[in-house]
């Protein structure tokens, strides 16, 4: 999170939003629209899926051991 963003970790970024984000059923409520353009104004991604999408591919290449970084 904070590579790409100023915040430590989601829970930061979602406290941050103007959204409330306290269950599964909230985060679905927010417009997609809404959360891309929160996410481009908040980080270095041009969009919420780009960011799931990354940080994803660094969670896999770090515990197939490719990243070189310890967990």
């Amino acid at each position: 999170m904070a590579k790409c963003s100023q915040f430590i970790s989601v829970d930061d970024l979602f406290a941050a939003s103007d959204f409330k984000v306290e269950t599964p059923e909230d985060f679905k409520a927010i417009p997609d629209d809404q959360w891309d353009d929160f996410i481009r104004k908040n980080t270095s991604y041009e969009s919420w899926n780009a960011m799931l999408t990354d940080a994803a591919s660094e969670w896999t290449a770090k515990k197939l051991g490719l990243s070189g970084e310890e967990e």
